[in-house]
């Protein structure tokens, strides 16, 4: 498993592909501030908006979860190229 967090993940592909954050942004057809947030280490977002930044810089993504109380599920993501 990787020890970065999937926005430090995030940030680290986005700027090996040469993209800024509004580029992604675009290129994702996700917003802006999904990005920003993302990469800033926020953990409350919709699954699909990681699935298209991760499609939009050509990498693979696992899911698995971690916890399930019933009122929350706590997942691990993780990018690979």
């Amino acid at each position: 498993m990787n020890d970065l967090t999937v926005g430090e993940q995030l940030l680290i592909a986005r700027r090996r592909a040469g993209l800024s954050q509004s580029d992604l942004a675009k290129k994702a057809d996700v917003s802006l501030m999904t990005v920003s947030k993302i990469e800033s280490g926020a953990t409350n977002f919709r699954i699909i908006n990681m699935i298209k930044m991760a499609s939009a810089l050509d990498l693979q993504m696992s899911i698995d979860i971690i916890e399930n109380t019933g009122d929350a599920v706590e997942l691990e993501y993780e990018l690979e190229e």
